[in-house]
């Protein structure tokens, strides 16, 4: 799993900060060539959970333009195309699409943060499964320890991004499957 983090800084722009470390089974983890966290024309993505569907969404799929407002984009042009690239991708078995398991994305679009959960279903169309979040916002397997830190810094001064990159190193202090190596975009 992963450690992301996401909060807001004074001027209400969007911080997220993703770890790199990858795992399989309970006992294998190597730091990914890749960020888990990307912006891109002013998005931000970040993902947790399947390294391979991550990596295909955040860092390998164009995105679609934002040519709307942000929440008919995030409502139904990007999932639209998340389920066009993975059925492209032919993940599927003989019966049905196959994904894994607490594949969780993070979307940052215009002060707004979503999570794309991506759901196992024999319906296509409830493949991805929208939600706006509230911020701040810790996930995977260290976000209970980055939860911590962000509640004892909140007082102190220091900047927002200081605050992400602090949580995530504490938490890779204390979870075994989160990694020293962060990589933070900034909403613009």
């Amino acid at each position: 799993m992963t450690c992301l983090v996401a909060i807001k800084n004074k001027r209400g722009k969007i911080i997220v900060g993703a770890d790199r470390r990858v795992s399989w089974g309970s006992s294998h983890y190597q730091e990914s060539v890749y960020a888990k966290v990307r912006k891109d024309d002013g998005i931000i993505m970040a993902f947790c959970g399947d390294c391979h569907i991550g990596n295909l969404i955040v860092n390998i799929m164009k995105r679609p333009q934002v040519i709307t407002d942000h929440k008919a984009y995030m409502y139904q042009i990007l999932p639209k195309s998340i389920k066009k690239i993975l059925l492209n991708q032919d993940i599927r078995t003989d019966k049905e699409l196959v994904i894994p398991e607490n594949t969780e994305i993070i979307v940052a679009i215009e002060g707004c943060l979503y999570q794309l959960e991506l759901v196992r279903t024999e319906d296509i169309k409830g493949l991805v499964k929208v939600d706006q979040l509230s911020i701040p916002y810790c996930t995977g397997s260290g976000g209970h320890v980055a939860w911590g830190s962000l509640l004892t810094t909140e007082n102190l001064d220091m900047s927002s991004r200081e605050r992400v990159r602090l949580a995530i190193e504490v938490s890779s202090r204390v979870v075994h499957s989160v990694d020293s190596k962060i990589d933070i975009c900034v909403e613009d």
